[in-house]
């Protein structure tokens, strides 16, 4: 607990210099009802208890906050002709992932004053300081061609890894971060210049962040008790009920984010949760979108079975025939809950995409299966993006 308060009183140190947006801005986002639907408005407010904001053609809306799941900006999720699939030289950025979920972007600053802490640069939030048990993953910076080329390390569990730039690794203890990586291995302290280090996970126990989150424009995601929108920016409180006007600095803190910062809100994650992480752990590097909504590929003649949380109640996704597979695939997505077909999907060139929205109330299972179409199994493979799944 006093490690997360301290990353925390840092963040919104990092934060309190930001600038303000007029206090009668409104901005652009989706909200996420409790059915899953999506309402384009211009976000006005968010309070302890309810979401207002106008429609497109002006006006007012309100919706209880228990009866909102989240916001996301309409640019946030992008289909199959996205940069991954070009062979294009791109550049992966620095990133740390925390136990939680929680992730920055920015790069390694200098060593950290304090023993077994880590100093990370984020380009919005500055200077931060996180304990060595706080992180999951640390990634440094790398060329590559095409999105999701690099291999990223598996979770470290018994031992940590550091992974070099030339393909070795090094399993062991890390005993710091900062100019160069100590990691302890058979007894003796091997040092390495961070400029050979491409990744590093740590062998600290795994927990999901269970409250409401903020996914950042640039990949990062943050953590709160409490969620306001005032005065046109993003409040991120953490022990609300602590904190007062005349205590911002005590043991509640309050983090500023600009809107323009945001692409997407969850008011609790316990409540909308990515099918991506019902089926596999997410992603080593953390690249999963908004929600931790990674995309799902499935290939033809393969049955996904998916245990559901307890009260999942209903399904949204878009499937999506990418463009490599649209000249002979031919396909049909069948999902089912219990055995039960609640939806039969035909995707094509001629209809690549398709959304649904399904009442899976009562369900236990989801069994997700590719028939192939006319043309057999050719080009039959198939993402599934966007899929989260709300809950009681």
């Amino acid at each position: 607990m006093l490690a997360a308060r301290f990353i925390s009183v840092l963040l919104a140190a990092g934060l309190s210099a930001l600038p303000s947006l007029r206090a009668t801005a409104q901005v652009s986002f989706e909200l996420i009802d409790g059915g899953l639907s999506r309402l384009p408005i211009r976000l006005t407010e968010i309070t302890d208890a309810t979401v207002e904001w106008n429609d497109p053609t002006g006006d007012e809306g309100v919706l209880p906050l228990s009866d909102a799941l989240g916001l996301v900006t309409r640019g946030a999720w992008t289909l199959g002709d996205s940069a991954g699939e070009r062979n294009l030289l791109s550049f992966e950025p620095s990133m740390l992932r925390l136990t939680d979920g929680r992730r920055l972007t920015g790069s390694l600053s200098a060593q950290a004053d304090l023993p077994e802490v880590l100093r990370w640069q984020h380009p919005v939030l500055g200077g931060v300081d996180v304990p060595l048990e706080q992180i999951d993953r640390l990634v440094l910076p790398r060329a590559t061609v095409g999105a999701g080329s690099v291999e990223f390390l598996p979770p470290a569990d018994r031992s940590d890894v550091v992974l070099l730039r030339n393909g070795d690794r090094l399993k062991g203890f890390v005993v710091d971060l900062g100019r160069d990586a100590v990691i302890e291995v058979d007894g003796r302290e091997v040092v390495v210049p961070m400029e050979a280090v491409h990744q590093v996970a740590l062998a600290n126990p795994r927990e999901r962040w269970s409250g409401p989150m903020v996914w950042l424009l640039d990949g990062s995601v943050l953590g709160a008790d409490e969620i306001r929108f005032e005065d046109g920016r993003f409040i991120l409180i953490e022990d609300a009920a602590t904190l007062t006007e005349a205590d911002a600095t005590g043991p509640g803190q309050s983090i500023t984010l600009r809107p323009d910062h945001v692409s997407a809100v969850s008011f609790d994650t316990r409540r909308l949760v990515p099918l991506a992480s019902l089926v596999a752990e997410e992603g080593a590097g953390g690249r999963d979108g908004v929600f931790g909504a990674a995309p799902i590929e499935v290939s033809g003649g393969s049955r996904i079975e998916v245990g559901l949380p307890a009260s999942a109640r209903r399904l949204t996704l878009t499937s999506e025939l990418p463009l490599r597979s649209r000249a002979w695939g031919r396909c049909e997505l069948v999902l089912s809950a219990d055995g039960v077909a609640l939806a039969r999907i035909p995707l094509s060139a001629a209809d690549p995409v398709d959304e649904v929205n399904l009442d899976i109330a009562g369900a236990q299972t989801l069994e997700i299966v590719l028939e192939p179409g006319e043309f057999g199994r050719v080009q039959t493979a198939i993402e599934i993006r966007a899929a989260l799944v709300a809950v009681d």
